[in-house]
């Protein structure tokens, strides 16, 4: 397995991966992976640059292109909305953005609908790539009082669902 890259945020923290959970009313913005509910987000690759261009892909990424946030967007969020994840020995290593969808610009649409003929088409324009790569099986707005009490929602989801 390949040793995880980092980056250093000015807050001294070396970053291993990022994402952006959207509130939207009384609910949050979530993609289903392995029948799971998460953020939006993944590894910090090196050719990133930093932590905001992380997520900023991650999240076009998952959702197949069907909606983009701008680097400079995520960059500019309040520090408040910025919340931590630790590692196993306590070091944080996963910033989470955690903004509501009317704060922040948003390009495309958040349906989806939108998101799975994203894929199907993906899948049947690049049959040289196994399926289960693409890991995004579904997006939806979940009731936070749901996201709270369900068994289906990642760890990573439910450190962020904590600290909220």
């Amino acid at each position: 397995m390949a040793k995880a890259l980092k980056w250093k945020s000015p807050e001294g923290y070396l970053l291993a991966a990022g994402g952006v959970l959207l509130l939207d009313g009384d609910g949050a913005w979530v993609v289903s992976e392995q029948g799971k509910y998460t953020d939006i987000g993944g590894r910090y690759d090196f050719n990133d640059g930093d932590i905001y261009a992380t997520i900023a892909r991650e999240f076009r990424e998952e959702l197949y292109n069907t909606a983009e946030i701008s680097y400079f967007d995520l960059k500019n969020v309040p520090l408040s909305s910025k919340h931590y994840i630790d590692s196993f020995v306590g070091n944080p290593i996963y910033m989470c953005i955690v903004v509501n969808v009317s704060d922040i610009p948003l390009r495309g649409v958040l349906d989806n609908e939108s998101v799975k003929r994203a894929k199907d088409e993906i899948l049947r324009s690049n049959r040289y790539v196994p399926p289960h790569r693409y890991t995004t099986e579904s997006l939806k707005l979940v009731p936070m009082s749901e996201l709270r009490v369900a068994s289906n929602v990642s760890p990573r989801l439910r450190s962020i669902l904590e600290g909220l």
